[in-house]
């Protein structure tokens, strides 16, 4: 996972109405988990910001990729704002709802 590219200046505004949204890739896993907390929790510039996120193009999610999704999750609510998850694939999905974290999930449009 390249961290600078990845979380690339892809999101337009700061809610899921902007239709941005920022783009994870490959393995979300204990390697991205010193990375990126304070990456995208950085991303909610103010109260009641939503920060999406796409997992579309994750292949991989391990336990310290869901802890590092809540943690983030938990920042970002605690300064006002949220968490919203677009379009994981399978297996990414299948983890998500494993965890009870497919509440997350933007449903499909």
């Amino acid at each position: 996972m390249d961290y600078p590219d990845d979380l690339g200046g892809a999101l337009r505004g700061g809610t899921p109405d902007g239709g941005g949204a920022y783009h994870l890739s490959g393995e979300l896993d204990l390697a991205a988990r010193r990375h990126l907390p304070p990456r995208i929790a950085a991303l909610g510039g103010g109260a009641a910001d939503v920060v999406v996120i796409d997992l579309s193009a994750v292949t991989f999610i391990d336990s310290t990729g869901l802890a590092t999704l809540v943690g983030v999750q938990r920042s970002l609510e605690e300064s006002g704002g949220g968490l919203l998850l677009r379009a994981p694939g399978p297996t990414v999905s299948r983890m998500l709802a494993l965890a009870a974290l497919d509440e997350l999930v933007e449903p499909p449009r």
